[in-house]
């Protein structure tokens, strides 16, 4: 591919001219000074930034509530937040603690997929599986990443075995297995370090029943759906979901809160980059490196061919190039690199692990972002 330069300079300086660009840019130049990563999404106003960040502290925060605190008429808030979500830039559901609902093995696994079908349909397949929870298809040495949560090494060893080798078209896979989720969104990050404070290191897993599965199932679809609702479905009182709702929720287990879309916002080369720490160097102060980068949302610190998962967001491919060529190759500590960029992404909300009786999380189809 050619780069022919014309009166508006190279395309990398239009690149950079662009909104988005300029947006990069400027995260670059400000970094972790800036409250969060949506401070530079391009086609997000002042407004949306104050609703989506009232909605990700919590989901489930009345419109009367966000208009006295934005100082905005009610009428407004309700419309602009109806907008954001038809449009797919936020979505309102649950985000759960994989460690407290029961899962103690995370895995990232690489796929490839042979000639036999196509690439997309052997995604959308792995992400019915019971214990994938985030499948994206990529560029680069593997076609398909999946992100597995199970309940220990057995557990990940029959996922694997039964969710991803036993999938037609997979030709081979490579298992990378989790020691530590060592960065993740300022969001999350904030809920962590209140807990640390708090010397809530580590809480234990909680138990739920049928009806607490019921109502995350509810709550997953559309975190603002009226508990009154979910009471009458379930034939169960509405102060009984609403304790349970607290219950989980103040154990840290379960989070009702907005998910953002990078490429909704306009960042729309989001990236997964495979880190090999140089030998002599230290694993997690590569990592917290990272983690200071703008563009890095998560870094986690895992066995096997790579020792870091890095995932990050940037405008365009041309930004992820100089995110990677100016700034990743900076940090000391690196022996080498590897980025595989998202082409699709399937998600599905993480549940409660299920008895070993049941046998139904995998059953519904994630949302493809």
């Amino acid at each position: 591919m050619s780069y022919d330069r014309d009166q508006n300079g190279s395309r990398g300086e239009r690149a950079r001219n662009s909104l988005a660009g300029r947006a990069f840019q400027q995260m670059i130049d400000r970094g972790r000074d800036a409250a969060d990563w949506l401070e530079f999404a391009p086609r997000l106003s002042d407004l949306d930034r104050a609703l989506i960040r009232l909605l990700q502290a919590d989901g489930r925060r009345s419109f009367a509530r966000m208009s006295q605190d934005l100082g905005v008429a009610q009428k407004t808030v309700r419309r602009r937040v109806h907008e954001l979500r038809e449009e797919g830039i936020i979505r309102i559901t649950t985000v759960g603690d994989p460690y407290l609902m029961g899962y103690g093995v995370t895995a990232l696994v690489g796929v490839t997929v042979d000639s036999s079908r196509e690439v997309s349909a052997v995604a959308a397949q792995l992400a019915t599986g019971r214990r994938a929870f985030y499948v994206i298809v990529v560029t680069g040495r593997y076609n398909v990443l999946v992100e597995v949560s199970c309940k220990d090494d057995d557990d990940l060893l029959e996922t694997v075995e039964r969710d991803i080798a036993g999938v037609e078209g997979v030709s081979s896979y490579e298992i990378h297995p989790y020691i530590r989720l060592h960065y993740q969104n300022p969001t999350f990050e904030s809920r962590r370090e209140k807990a640390t404070a708090a010397g809530d290191i580590r809480s234990e897993p909680i138990s739920f029943d049928r009806i607490d599965r019921e109502i995350i199932s509810h709550l997953s679809k559309d975190g603002r759906t009226p508990l009154q609702g979910i009471a009458r479905e379930l034939d169960v009182s509405e102060s009984q979901v609403r304790l349970r709702v607290r219950r989980m929720v103040s154990s840290g287990a379960l989070h009702i809160m907005a998910l953002t879309s990078p490429r909704g916002v306009g960042f729309n080369s989001p990236a997964l980059i495979g880190v090999k720490v140089a030998p002599g160097s230290s694993i997690e102060g590569v990592a917290t490196e990272l983690a200071k980068l703008p563009a890095v949302i998560y870094v986690a610190i895992c066995t096997g061919r790579y020792q870091i998962f890095t995932e990050v967001i940037c405008a365009e491919r041309e930004e992820l190039f100089h995110f990677i060529d100016s700034q990743l190759r900076e940090v000391d500590g690196i022996a080498d690199l590897e980025a595989w960029t998202y082409l699709r992404l399937f998600y599905r909300n993480v549940r409660p692990i299920e008895p070993e009786s049941e046998n139904n999380v995998g059953t519904e189809f994630p949302a493809t972002l």
